[in-house]
């Protein structure tokens, strides 16, 4: 009966080695503050586990017994031709992990040429459509059109999809929370900040969510067995009426 916290992942393929050991501390900081503040609700990570980022986050919440769920953007076989021969191993490791694996469905028309920057795009989509928060390793670096990298992704949340509005909604009214990732050629330090498009919003919901999960909790298996939805009298009645109707 409970409804669990979705947490969307995107961030950068080329994360800075000094960097890692930070954002795996931060990234593992932020879930469990989540976890924390939310006791009553399961949470899972929707995470696409390309190379950097993905996989950082990926390995904090299966350490953290969150369940990982997998939205690809082509199939398996397919998809593992974009990641190194050390890379696709620790992407097979983290399918083995996964409770779930699949190619996610098209949000935006099919265009005439399809390119797998479009399915990229598409998977993009599905994280931040599906998710009540979404997870961003990000330099913070503007949206193009068309793209389908962290940035567009970010944009998706947080203001929907300019190119066409008709094809997409966010579900949880814009939230991400931006892990700064410096790329390899900048000179910052990784930090955490909270955008909403309507403030107060995420931890709103997330209260409601958990508030309900609380309450499903305290329905006890023995008091569904022994308090049937409809009395002996009821359902005795019920059947009166059945077998009236027939007669009619």
């Amino acid at each position: 009966m409970s409804v669990p916290i979705i947490v969307g992942v995107t961030g950068h393929r080329d994360l800075r080695e000094k960097d890692i050991p930070k954002l795996q501390e931060l990234v593992a900081a932020e879930l469990k503050k989540f976890m924390e503040r939310y006791p009553h609700s399961e949470f899972v990570l929707l995470d696409s586990i390309a190379s950097g980022a993905d996989t950082l986050c990926a390995d904090a919440a299966l350490a953290l017994g969150i369940k990982l769920v997998c939205p690809l953007p082509m199939p398996v076989e397919e998809y593992r031709r974009d990641f190194s021969k050390t890379d696709a191993a620790v992407f097979d490791a983290l399918l083995q992990q996964a409770a779930a694996v699949f190619v996610v469905p098209n949000t935006e028309p099919l265009p005439e040429v399809q390119t797998r920057n479009f399915h990229y795009r598409q998977a993009g989509l599905y994280v931040a459509l599906h998710s009540h928060v979404l997870l961003a390793l990000w330099d913070g670096s503007a949206a193009e059109p068309d793209g389908c990298g962290t940035a567009e992704i970010v944009s998706f949340t947080l203001r929907g999809n300019d190119k066409d509005s008709s094809h997409f909604k966010a579900e949880n009214s814009g939230a991400v929370l931006h892990i700064y990732t410096p790329r390899q050629s900048a000179d910052a330090v990784p930090s955490v900040c909270l955008l909403e498009s309507e403030p107060g919003s995420l931890h709103a919901t997330l209260h409601r969510t958990d508030a309900f999960n609380a309450d499903a909790g305290n329905v006890q298996d023995s008091d569904a067995d022994t308090a049937p939805l409809i009395s002996e009298e009821n359902l005795s009645q019920t059947d009166q009426c059945i077998t009236g109707c027939h007669d009619l």
